[in-house]
């Protein structure tokens, strides 16, 4: 076959044609039968089409074969698809895509290289679309165009042995690129999407927004251990969504990662022989497995969840009876001490106090001040002096309420809240929130996916909403329905 680069347009005609290119109709459609061959010369077709777009045919390839929007002559680009109309594919080269690419299917073992030629859009990235099998799929694209959103890749089903490369690297769950964790997500099979490994605490289905966790804890009730949600939405309002069946013995614990590359928050349980699991959620917030995640002896106290080494997946905060407390890494490291406390300390809180991506501990002594563990690379630990506690508050628990990264103290005196603003594991300021007259914080998340955390509250009445963080003093209730008094809500304990 000749070494041509093929200029497809149905609109377009070029003044002067370049030597080694074809542009007439009857070559084009020679072109379409020749392509039903394997080639081996290294080709482009470039199927710019003025206002209209232009469409052509592949159907086999076994060399390098470049699909292009753009213009021959210049770097101008339109929407336009290659098909492959139903037929299959055959792919034993590398296919660039820097266009659009629908066919019915692509197989053999080649290279589908999917080439951004600018910053790439949510709203119209560069696609194929096909169902894919027995292939590398290489994202070729600038990361940091991806911001902090999803974009989809290729709409199709991906098979079992179709393997994904970024910039020409070997993908690997939970390894950082370029210092960022991003995430390829395949969503049960069907299409391919990449993002930052975003994640939103207590998010059950990945949409950035918590959701609520709720589970009947009576036990002469007669759905005692039924457990679901309330997914909250967009527009606030909550869709329910059943979970799984908690059994006998077993106690809702938090909410975290199995693994590092989940964006789905999954349901972790404790039991009286002090044995963690975790319920497995899927992108619909539906239970999709179980995981053991370790077994402890009766000395050991497991006292909260948190990412202690940074790694993206969550670990738990021990402590010892004597008085040693350290963590479980669920990499596989197990324990690491921390520090010893003695009686006159408590635990208030976990997050991070200085944005480094690992979680620290607020501890309060009885004397009456707050300090902070801050936790190293090699999980060690260094305190720091957060402030005294003003008489009249207590320490509620941390969240992020100015949208810095790093996580604030939450204090309460009677119905009013304010927080310590924290910066490098230091008090750096005081944002007041407001008065809650009435109900009792049981959350703190981000509910509205602004990328703030707000104060999920239940009233004396069983009403379920949030208070929104919308800025300085600035309480926006949120109500997302009722619930009776069998339904436990207040589910974590640190």
């Amino acid at each position: 076959m000749p070494d041509y680069t093929y200029v497809v347009s149905p609109d377009f005609v070029p003044t002067v044609v370049p030597a080694g290119y074809i542009w007439d109709e009857t070559a084009f459609q020679e072109l379409v039968k020749a392509t039903e061959k394997a080639t081996t010369a290294e080709e482009t077709i470039y199927t710019y089409g003025g206002a209209q777009g232009g469409t052509a045919v592949v159907y086999e390839n076994a060399a390098t074969l470049t699909i292009s929007n753009k213009k021959y002559d210049s770097e101008e680009t339109v929407a336009t698809t290659v098909t492959g109309t139903t037929s299959t594919i055959t792919n034993s080269g590398t296919i660039t895509v820097k266009g659009a690419l629908a066919s019915g299917a692509i197989s053999g073992g080649g290279t589908i290289q999917i080439s951004a030629p600018g910053a790439v859009s949510s709203t119209d990235p560069i696609a194929v679309t096909a169902d894919i099998s027995s292939s590398v799929i290489n994202l070729d694209v600038a990361l940091a165009d991806l911001a902090e959103n999803s974009y989809q890749f290729v709409s199709g089903t991906i098979g079992e042995n179709v393997t994904f490369q970024v910039n020409g690297t070997d993908y690997e769950e939970g390894v950082m690129i370029d210092g960022t964790d991003y995430v390829l997500n395949t969503k049960g099979g069907t299409g391919l999407w990449m993002s930052m490994s975003v994640k939103t605490q207590g998010d059950l289905n990945g949409d950035g927004r918590a959701d609520i966790v709720m589970t009947i804890d009576q036990s002469s009730h007669s759905a005692n251990g039924a457990t679901g949600a309330w997914l909250i939405q967009q527009d606030q309002t909550a869709v329910w969504d059943n979970l799984s069946q908690r059994n006998q013995g077993w106690e809702i614990f938090g909410k975290g990662f199995t693994t590092a590359s989940k964006t789905t928050a999954d349901v972790y349980l404790k039991n009286t022989d002090n044995i963690v699991g975790a319920w497995t959620t899927d992108v619909n917030g539906a239970v999709n497995g179980w995981v053991t995640v370790e077994t402890f002896d009766s000395n050991t106290q497991v006292l909260g969840l948190g990412d202690f080494n940074g790694d993206g997946q969550t670990d738990l905060l021990l402590r010892n009876i004597n008085g040693a407390v350290g963590c479980h890494l669920t990499d596989g490291t197990g324990w690491q001490y921390f520090a010893s406390l003695g009686d006159e300390w408590q635990i208030s809180a976990i997050g991070d106090l200085n944005g480094d991506g690992r979680d620290d501990l607020v501890l309060k002594h009885d004397a009456g001040f707050a300090a902070g563990w801050l936790t190293q690379d090699d999980c060690s630990i260094v305190m720091s002096d957060l402030d005294l506690i003003p008489d009249g508050f207590s320490i509620v628990g941390l969240g992020d309420f100015n949208g810095d990264g790093t996580d604030d103290v939450l204090l309460q005196s009677g119905s009013y809240y304010g927080a310590w603003l924290v910066q490098n594991g230091n008090v750096a300021g005081w944002m007041g929130l407001g008065d809650i007259e009435s109900g009792t914080v049981e959350e703190i998340a981000d509910f509205n996916g602004d990328g703030v955390d707000d104060l999920r509250i239940r009233t004396e009445a069983g009403e379920l909403g949030a208070q929104l963080v919308t800025g300085a003093d600035m309480l926006e209730w949120q109500s997302y329905g009722s619930v009776g008094e069998e339904w436990k809500t207040c589910l974590a304990t640190l």
